[in-house]
């Protein structure tokens, strides 16, 4: 049966057994990575005889199956801890982004000051300009330049603002 086996399929077979990571094994579920040796196997596949079959085949499963026993060990040891790690390195990411973010009512503030200002009746009017202050609901609140304050659908006009201010003291 040896006598059947090609030298290169040997010599193959041997270097997977001295040399396993350069035959790489798809654990992860990602697209597999070509390893160094895979295209020649694969030109080889369709001209192996049973006995070559079997050996070069046969390494290949010893190498998965012992690369899967590695994985199957360390998640048992070292599974909960790792993810612990993962999810608490991705929780500070998380809260780093958040700290980065500006929230929106701060957004533009500077092209919205006169618009402000003319509602509540200091500045100049600017009527191209409007203050959006962004809530924590789906609506916005709209102040525009021609002294109107606009909440989702409600639209509340110069005289209710008048009152408003009145009432706040501006």
């Amino acid at each position: 049966m040896a006598d059947n086996i090609h030298e290169v399929v040997k010599l193959l077979a041997a270097r997977m057994e001295s040399h396993p990571e350069e035959f790489p094994v798809n654990l992860s579920g990602l697209p597999p990575t070509r390893g160094r040796w895979e295209t020649w196997i694969a030109q080889m596949g369709w001209y192996l005889n049973e006995a070559e079959r079997e050996l070069i085949y046969g390494k290949a499963k010893e190498a998965i199956f012992q690369r899967i026993h590695e994985e199957v060990l360390d998640e048992l040891l070292n599974g909960e801890q790792r993810r612990a790690e993962e999810k608490a390195a991705h929780d500070a990411e998380v809260q780093r982004l958040l700290g980065q973010a500006k929230p929106r009512s701060h957004t533009g503030y500077a092209n919205q000051a006169g618009a402000y200002q003319n509602v509540i009746g200091t500045g100049t009017a600017i009527p191209s300009q409007q203050l959006v202050i962004g809530t924590t609901g789906n609506e916005a609140m709209h102040i525009t330049a021609n002294s109107e304050l606009k909440i989702g659908n409600e639209t509340l006009n110069e005289s209710t603002l008048a009152q408003i201010r009145r009432k706040l003291g501006l």
